[in-house]
């Protein structure tokens, strides 16, 4: 499950490219992040039923993950991921972003059986602005904080430094580790 989470948490980094130009999406497009990782929008598909936008997440050139998104004009939801042979589904599917735009102060919450009976809640606020500086430049951002919630009550917090129509430009992880974008196509 631990695998699971960190597929999660590196997914909300791309996911803040979906939705139109405040959250875009075109197959192609690509973000390179100081941890090594590559995310692409690589094509559409179908999961379970449903028309997804599909991010491939890349480490040292190796399929790490295949994410499945679903953008309109209600937001963004996470529908599932595979890794290697083993396919997740989230039911419901989890928000990862409200309709746009975002604003301080905005809360939502989604608890998502992800197989199993396993059931993790993600609760996320937009906490403020701020300016951030990282290698692909100076921007101005949204801090968005996400707490994952385990059913064995252990959690997990992540702050996204997001911007509109480029997404996720800066993330900290809960032990303090900062990854930031490096270049974005």
């Amino acid at each position: 499950m631990k695998r699971f989470l960190i597929v999660l948490l590196a997914f909300f980094f791309v996911s803040s490219q979906a939705q139109n130009n405040y959250y875009p999406t075109k197959i192609g497009m690509r973000w390179v992040y100081s941890s090594g990782e590559i995310q692409e929008y690589s094509r559409e598909d179908v999961f379970f039923g449903t028309k997804v936008l599909v991010s491939q997440r890349t480490i040292k050139d190796q399929l790490a993950s295949e994410d499945y998104v679903v953008s309109n004009a209600n937001g963004v939801a996470f529908l599932g991921t595979r890794v290697g042979q083993q396919t997740t589904r989230f039911n419901p599917p989890l928000v990862l972003y409200p309709k746009a735009p975002l604003k301080v102060g905005m809360q939502w919450q989604t608890t998502s059986d992800v197989g199993g009976g396993y059931k993790v809640t993600s609760a996320t606020q937009v906490i403020g602005t701020g300016g951030v500086k990282v290698k692909a430049g100076r921007f101005n951002a949204f801090i968005v904080r996400t707490t994952l919630y385990q059913p064995d009550g252990t959690s997990s917090t992540t702050d996204l430094y997001f911007v509109p129509s480029i997404g996720t430009v800066k993330t900290v992880l809960e032990d303090g580790t900062s990854i930031e974008l490096l270049s974005r196509k």
